[in-house]
C-alpha cells in the first residue's frame, strides 16, 4: 500500500549532499514552460519504468498482507514483521544514503530493480516447490517488497535530482506524484478483482514480469554522474549528527516537524491496521479492502490538486494544522463507526490529509532550513518517525486481537490530535525559523 509510499515522503530518506530547491531559483522554476519537461524523452521512460513496478509491486503488497491475516494468529504475525522490518530499515537508511553518495545512482536504481525481481522469484520458487505459500514466505516477500519500496524511491528522488535541471525540479516533482498516486489507484482496483479469483502465484509473476520490464527501461536512460556531486567526507552517523545539533538549537521548530510527521506515522500505523479492520470489524472481503487503496489514493490527488491553492490562501502553518486536523478527525471516525460506507469516504479523507499536511510541511522545511542540511534534518525525522511507528506498531500487535482494529485508529487519532496541539503550540518557532 502505498499510503504510505508516496513520492514527496520517500524523497526524505535521501542523504546526498546535493542540494535542493532554493529560493534563489525560484523564478526560474516558476517561470519554466508547462511543456518543457513533457518534451523530454527521459522523463517518459522514469515515469513509464516507476509506473510499472509501482503497479505490480503495489498489487502483491496488498495481496499479501490481506492473505497473512485470514490466517489463523495472522494479525500478530504480520504486525511482529512488520515492526522487525520496520526497526531493521532504521539502522539501514543512514547507510543507505551514505551509499548514495558515493556511487553511480543510476546503478543503485538498477540494483533496487534487481533485487525486486529476485527476491520475489526466489520466494515464488520455494512456493511452487513446496506447492504452498506457507506463512513464512508471505511474510518474506511483504518484508523484501517493503525494502524494495525502501530502497528505490531515495534512489530514484537522487537520480531525479542529478539528471534533470534545477528549472524542471517543481514540474518533475509534481509528476512523479501524479504518478505514483494513479498507480496506487490502479493497483488498488487490481488487488480488488484479483485478490481470491486468481491465484497468489499468478500475482507474484506479474511481479517479476513488472520489476524485469522497470529494470530494461531504466537501463536505456543516459546518465553522467554530475561532476558537481562530490562525496561528503562525513561518516553516516556524522551527518546525522549535524542534523540533530541543528533541531537542537530549535527545539520549538524540532516539535513543529515531529508533530507534522505524525499523519504519515499514523499512515505507516494504517497499512497493519487497514486489512484487519476490513476482515474482522467490517466484515468484508478483498473488494472493500481494495476499494479502501483507491480512495486513499483519490484523496492523495485530490491533494495534490487543492494543497497548493490552500497554500496561497492561509499559507503553509495554517495548511498544516488544517490538514493534521483533517487526518485526526477522520482516525477517529473509523474507529467509532466501522461501517463499509464511511471506510472508504474516509480513507480519502486520511489520503487527503496526509499528503496536504507533507506538501505543507515540505514547503516549511524548504524555506527554513539550509540547504546543506535539508537532507541531513530529513533523514534524521526518517529515523525518529520509524523509532516511534515501531513502539507503537508493537503495541498495537499486542492488543489488536484482544481491542480490536478500531481500537487502533482510535490510538492513532489520539496521537493526530496531540500532534496538532503539538503544532498549534508551535506557531511561534515556526514564524522564527
Amino acid at each position: 500500500m502505498e499510503h504510505a509510499l508516496s513520492p514527496n515522503e520517500k524523497q526524505k530518506g535521501c542523504l546526498s549532499t546535493r542540494t535542493s530547491v532554493d529560493s534563489r531559483h525560484l523564478t526560474a522554476i516558476v517561470a519554466a514552460s508547462p511543456l518543457s519537461l513533457l518534451r523530454d524523452p527521459r522523463i517518459h521512460r522514469v515515469l513509464g519504468a516507476n509506473a510499472v513496478s509501482s503497479i505490480g509491486s503495489g498489487v502483491t503488497m496488498i495481496a499479501v498482507p490481506w492473505i497473512i491475516v485470514q490466517r489463523p494468529g495472522g494479525a500478530w504475525i504480520f504486525g511482529y514483521a512488520t515492526a522487525a522490518v520496520t526497526l531493521a530499515l532504521v539502522f539501514l537508511l543512514p547507510y543507505y544514503g551514505w551509499l548514495l553518495d558515493r556511487h553511480s545512482r543510476k546503478a543503485v536504481l538498477l540494483a533496487g530493480e534487481l533485487f525486486g525481481l529476485l527476491a520475489t522469484t526466489g520466494f515464488l520458487a520455494l512456493a511452487v516447490v513446496r506447492g504452498e505459500f506457507a506463512t513464512w514466505h508471505l511474510v518474506g516477500i511483504f518484508s523484501a517488497g517493503t525494502l524494495y519500496y525502501t530502497i528505490h524511491y531515495p534512489a530514484l528522488f537522487a537520480f531525479n535530482q542529478e539528471v534533470f535541471e534545477l528549472a524542471q525540479y517543481r514540474q518533475l516533482a509534481g509528476l512523479v506524484e501524479v504518478q505514483g498516486q494513479t498507480a496506487s489507484v490502479i493497483a488498488g482496483g487490481l488487488a480488488a478483482v484479483l485478490i481470491g479469483r486468481i491465484d497468489l502465484s499468478a500475482l507474484l509473476g506479474l511481479s517479476t514480469v513488472s520489476y524485469l520490464l522497470s529494470f530494461l527501461i531504466l537501463r536505456t536512460l543516459p546518465y553522467v554522474r554530475s561532476i558537481e556531486r562530490l562525496p561528503s567526507n562525513l561518516s553516516a552517523l556524522q551527518q546525522i549528527g549535524e542534523g540533530w545539533r541543528y533541531l537542537g538549537e530549535r527545539p520549538g521548530f524540532a516539535i513543529f516537524l515531529l508533530c507534522a510527521f505524525v499523519p504519515f506515522v499514523g499512515v505507516m500505523l494504517s497499512n497493519y491496521l487497514f486489512p484487519i479492520y476490513a476482515s474482522q470489524a467490517l466484515q468484508a472481503g478483498p473488494v472493500v479492502f481494495g476499494a479502501g487503496e483507491v480512495t486513499f489514493a483519490v484523496g492523495s490527488i485530490l491533494a495534490g490538486l487543492t494543497i497548493p491553492r490552500l497554500l496561497e490562501s492561509i499559507g503553509s502553518y495554517r495548511t498544516v494544522l488544517f490538514t493534521v486536523a483533517i487526518f485526526a478527525a477522520a482516525a477517529g471516525l473509523l474507529a467509532l463507526f466501522p461501517t463499509v460506507f464511511l471506510y472508504l469516504v474516509l480513507n480519502a479523507m486520511l489520503g487527503w490529509g496526509n499528503a496536504g499536511s507533507r506538501v505543507a510541511r515540505s514547503t516549511i522545511i524548504l524555506t527554513a532550513v539550509p540547504n546543506s542540511l535539508i537532507g541531513r534534518v530529513n533523514v534524521l525525522f526518517n529515523l525518529l518517525e520509524r523509532l516511534l511507528r515501531t513502539i507503537v506498531l508493537l503495541y498495537l500487535t499486542s492488543q489488536v486481537e484482544r481491542l480490536g482494529a478500531p481500537f487502533g485508529f482510535g490510538l492513532v487519532a489520539v496521537m493526530a490530535g496531540l500532534a496538532w496541539m503539538g503544532v498549534a503550540l508551535s506557531r511561534k518557532s515556526v514564524a522564527a525559523a
